[in-house]
């Protein structure tokens, strides 16, 4: 159990220290690990909650945690953040914590990403990341802290250089949906990942079953941008091959 400060959950501190805590391996604490957690003399609930992280991944550059912190109330766009073990031990007790990337839109609107999901590292050491916006929300007009980021998508982060931190755009995910699972295959020249529930919301927006003209995404057999294949939207596996 990991323990941060300063304050975990305000978005304005970018980095700190930490100190992990065990877990007993006991009916009390693993059925009920918020309430066992909150009953410890050590627990602070300035320091313990989380921003909902969703995935965690070892850079094995330096064994470093890459966790995603996916959003909340007091950060809707959540962050990247990646915690090290004194000394480079994974058996250490206390580590630093930064956050490597923070998002929401730029100035320009150009960039930017939200609602981090799940993580994976290439080779090169520049981490992928997909988002989770839930359908409800994409699109949204302003006040939504959504709107601009359209659909939700896949991003490549370099975690070194000038440009570390930048979560650079590789491409969006078909309507209403979320991609999850990113994986590499063994030479690295193909991404696998899932596609979960497109048209998410066509019963929402008054879809008739049956009928797929109704349907607010017609993935992966149509194509409702260019009104060929009206199909009911289905979840899959897509590879990405390098050309």
């Amino acid at each position: 159990m990991a323990q941060l400060a300063p304050a975990s959950q305000d978005e304005t501190v970018l980095s700190g220290t930490g100190r992990w805590h065990p877990v007993e391996m006991s009916p009390a604490a693993l059925v009920d690990p918020d309430t066992w957690v909150r009953a410890q003399p050590w627990f602070d609930p300035a320091t313990f909650p989380l921003n909902r992280p969703e995935d965690a991944e070892i850079d094995r550059f330096d064994n470093s945690l890459c966790t995603s912190l996916t959003n909340n109330t007091d950060d809707p766009h959540g962050r990247i953040r990646r915690l090290a073990e004194e000394g480079g031990d994974p058996t250490a007790d206390t580590f630093a914590w930064a956050d490597v990337a923070v998002g929401g839109p730029d100035p320009a609107q150009l960039r930017g990403f939200s609602s981090p999901d799940n993580l994976v590292f290439n080779r090169l050491g520049n981490l992928w990341m997909v988002t989770d916006i839930s359908s409800g929300s994409l699109n949204d007009p302003p006040p939504s802290p959504y709107g601009y980021h359209r659909n939700n998508g896949i991003f490549m982060i370099r975690v070194g250089g000038p440009d570390a931190g930048v979560a650079f755009r590789f491409g969006s995910v078909p309507n209403e949906a979320e991609s999850t699972g990113p994986i590499w295959s063994p030479r690295q020249d193909t991404m696998f990942l899932a596609i979960q529930h497109p048209g998410e919301e066509s019963g929402v927006g008054g879809a008739v079953r049956g009928d797929p003209t109704t349907y607010t995404s017609w993935w992966p057999h149509g194509n409702k941008t260019t009104g060929e294949n009206p199909s009911e939207p289905l979840p899959s596996v897509i590879a990405i091959r390098r050309s």
